[in-house]
């Protein structure tokens, strides 16, 4: 086997430019061309003797494809952004990336010159677990005020109302919803945008009535959440134990 790292320029779509990405060519004993994308990014793997150019116009091919999951290992690496817990770190709220300052006399999320900062009511030379426990916090209780309403509103709009909602610190799942009609939600979902919350709380509230995944179950969700295939694939590019709070 051999390797060597080459570069493509792929082509413009209607919605993005063109961009040039870098991956590493591995030459082997084998018949098939494949390319997979790792969390180093793109990799090629081909026959030992396909000319560049079969290579290269089966890449553009798939530019698609590509972008769609360069895109999504992104948005894995910016979640994992959650790590810089320090003042001047970021952290994603409700799908928007903000900014993180220590040293505030009182805990308040602000707006400055388009931009969203949490100034937190911790000391500047916390440590680490210091801040993570001010922003745990924090985002828990961000994440009971939201929750609660947002169940409780399509709740009634659909009709079935749980018995209690509860947060979640499960580090398996996102929800659960128990056959007593307990909704349990994981408090770490506050990351991420509306539309991928209001989801899980609907796939949740469509347990009340499918206690199960049948057809069934998934035509209740689309009727709560008609773009639901959409939110459910955005999901799953993370694991949730990719969080380190």
């Amino acid at each position: 086997m051999t390797a060597e790292n080459r570069q493509i320029r792929l082509p413009e779509t209607k919605k993005e430019p063109a961009f040039t990405v870098s991956y590493p060519l591995m030459r082997e004993a084998r018949r098939t061309l494949a390319a997979k994308l790792t969390e180093e990014g793109l990799v090629v793997k081909s026959p030992l003797r396909m000319a560049l150019a079969d290579i290269e116009a089966f890449l553009i091919k798939n530019t698609r494809w590509i972008r769609k999951h360069l895109a999504a290992q992104k948005a894995r690496q910016d979640v994992a952004s959650l790590a810089q817990l320090r003042h001047g770190g970021r952290f994603f709220y409700r799908g928007r990336m903000t900014g993180l300052m220590l040293g505030a006399e009182r805990t308040a999320l602000i707006e400055r010159c388009g931009q969203q900062i949490l100034c937190l009511s911790a000391a500047r030379d916390a440590s680490p677990a210091a801040i993570r426990g001010h922003l745990r916090g924090w985002l828990a209780a961000q994440a009971a005020r939201l929750f609660s309403g947002r169940v409780m509103s399509k709740a009634e709009a659909f009709g079935r109302i749980p018995s209690a909602v509860r947060l979640s610190d499960a580090k398996t799942s996102w929800g659960s919803c128990k056959s007593d009609g307990t909704i349990r939600l994981s408090w770490r979902l506050i990351v991420f945008p509306d539309p991928v919350i209001d989801y899980v709380i609907c796939h949740e509230l469509a347990h009340l009535a499918q206690m199960n995944h049948s057809a069934r179950f998934w035509t209740v969700v689309e009727s709560l959440d008609p773009d639901y295939r959409a939110h459910e694939a955005f999901l799953k590019q993370f694991n949730i134990r990719m969080f380190p709070l």
